[in-house]
């Protein structure tokens, strides 16, 4: 016959349980890199119910251009492209050499009704400049690189600049 736990076993549990925890929720406060600790997948699992929004604003008085980058992605996915604009410029005062931010400013412009399409191909060129400095540096593309090509080529498609278009692309 099976003995049934004692309170002070369970008690320890409990208590380990919530060491475990206060760590992790301490790791992932005091994080300058919170996807680190998401990960894309998580990310966007988050993003359907809103909690990362509601961590990330909860960080934002002590944020860092990550902080910002990944509260503009949110907005972006969530079609609040305003936002999306404002938290990615952000996030590119805090570091102006974080060219992922360049890239997601320049789609939220390039999806704001063609208004901004120059700002757009702005932030695109910005990101390939920064995309080729890091290049020079490790010899190593970035994963996705070829996406910004692609989407200035898109840009300039919309502008109706076709000659600049192909050679974008």
């Amino acid at each position: 016959m099976r003995k049934k736990p004692t309170l002070h076993i369970l008690t320890y549990l409990i208590f380990l349980f919530s060491l475990v925890l206060v760590g992790f929720f301490y790791s992932f406060w005091t994080s300058p890199n919170i996807a680190n600790y998401l990960g894309e997948k998580m990310f966007l699992e988050f993003h359907q119910n809103k909690l990362a929004k509601k961590i990330l604003l909860l960080r934002e008085k002590n944020a860092n251009f990550y902080t910002y980058y990944l509260l503009g992605r949110l907005e972006f996915v969530s079609g609040n492209l305003a936002n999306s604009v404002e938290y990615f410029t952000q996030s590119t005062i805090y570091n102006p050499n974080f060219k992922e931010s360049f890239y997601g400013r320049g789609l939220a412009y390039g999806f704001i009704e063609g208004k901004f399409l120059g700002n757009a191909e702005q932030d695109f060129l910005k990101y390939i400049e920064l995309e080729d400095e890091e290049y020079k540096q490790t010899n190593r593309r970035a994963y996705g690189a070829w996406a910004a090509y692609n989407d200035l080529a898109w840009i300039y498609f919309l502008k109706g600049e076709f000659k600049n278009q192909e050679i974008a692309a």
